[in-house]
């Protein structure tokens, strides 16, 4: 049993709370969970190590598939082309896309790429009039 595991509201309480049968409320061990001092590590573990049965951090296992683990740091590629390089115009809508803070070099490139197309817009805009 881990350390975090000992430190849990539910150390000490009939395992069978938390592994109901087909039909059975999980509302009190959900209840147990709720104050726990350790849930984050205790649904960390149920979605590290797989469990499919039971009550873990407050959620059961209906919950546990449809809620999809939070990421922690940030998204990595995955295939396909190689992520474009920061300081571009695609890096920096791939950063908005994702989440991620967006860097100095890439807000340049993008104010640079509108302002360079609005100046064409423009240019074209008045040689269309002359």
């Amino acid at each position: 049993m881990s350390a975090w595991q000992l430190r849990g509201a539910c150390a000490g309480v009939d395992p069978d709370l938390w592994f109901p049968d087909s039909g059975v409320s999980s509302a009190a061990a959900k209840r147990i969970c709720s104050g726990c001092p350790v849930r984050e590590e205790c649904q960390a573990f149920a979605f590290d190590s797989g469990e499919h049965y039971g009550v873990w951090g407050g959620l059961s296992e209906k919950e546990r598939q449809s809620v999809r683990r939070p990421r922690s740091g940030p998204r990595r590629h995955t295939g396909g082309n190689p992520p474009a390089p920061c300081g571009t115009v695609a890096a920096y809508m791939r950063h908005k896309r994702n989440g991620e803070p967006v860097d100095y070099a890439c807000v340049a490139a993008y104010k640079d790429h509108y302002t360079a197309r609005n100046a064409r817009r423009a240019a074209d805009r008045a040689q269309a009039k002359a």
